[in-house]
């Protein structure tokens, strides 16, 4: 509906580390007062920004060192644009334009102020993507009572009554089931999770019925409310070679890949 019944295409992470394996990076956390708002008028008690607040530090190390908002020992790397990035006069150029029109100027969005104009906070370390595979799994390879399943796709959630126990997969074209001992952690995405859980049964039991999808649990707000950000892109020609544009042809690719 918000988008007057268009498709759109929406790029998903099929790979170890999920869609922040592929994604530009941009590390935001969301405005506090949409944390509160969720809070205070829908419910969602425990997700206020000052429940979420400490969860956000203990992800990151932020570039610029812990302080009152940001983490500096965590296993996420975030950081700016530094001084030598090839595009770092745009980067200066679009902000001094945005506080020439009016409008303020923010050190750290992800910090006390989030309106303004500012550089982009990155999930990048030493110049490398530091993606959730590289941030957490990594580091966690060797465990013994960890097994990771490549190429596999889950299908289903397993219940016993009201207990998830399980879950469906494929692999290989092939059926297999993994069975928890404790728990079951669904993690696959804004787009894989709502989906993994009408599957399963679990959404409004309307439009559960309607598709021929067993009702195990009745919860309206499955599959709704999704708020995404849209981008349009514009384009410009530099007058100076200061863009990213000569590096994405196969010789540029090649050379950073070098790099």
């Amino acid at each position: 509906p918000g988008i007057a019944g268009r498709a759109m295409q929406c790029p998903r992470g099929k790979v170890l580390g999920g869609s922040s394996s592929i994604n530009g990076m941009v590390w935001v956390r969301g405005h506090p007062l949409d944390f509160d708002h969720w809070e205070g008028d829908h419910g969602a008690q425990g997700w206020g920004y000052r429940h979420c607040l400490p969860y956000f530090q203990r992800a990151e190390t932020w570039v610029g060192g812990a302080n009152e908002w940001r983490g500096g020992n965590g296993p996420v790397g975030v950081s700016t644009s530094n001084k030598d990035h090839p595009c770092r006069p745009l980067y200066e150029a679009f902000v001094k334009a945005g506080q020439e029109a009016g409008y303020p100027y923010t050190e750290d969005y992800n910090a006390y102020q989030q309106e303004g104009f500012g550089r982009f906070n990155m999930s990048i370390k030493d110049g490398w993507r530091w993606s959730t595979a590289t941030a957490y799994l990594r580091s966690a390879r060797s465990r013994k009572n960890l097994k990771v399943v490549c190429s596999a796709m889950a299908t289903r959630i397993l219940f016993e009554g009201t207990r998830a126990v399980g879950v469906e997969y494929e692999v290989a074209g092939q059926r297999a089931v993994a069975h928890a001992s404790r728990d079951v952690m669904l993690s696959a995405g804004a787009i894989g999770s709502p989906h993994l859980l009408q599957v399963s049964g679990v959404g409004d039991a309307e439009h559960l019925q309607s598709i021929g999808v067993p009702v195990q649990h009745h919860l309206p707000g499955v599959g709704r409310n999704l708020q995404d950000h849209l981008e349009c892109l514009l384009q410009y020609r530099c007058t100076q070679p200061v863009s990213l544009y000569p590096h994405i042809g196969y010789l540029g690719k090649l050379w950073i890949g070098i790099q």
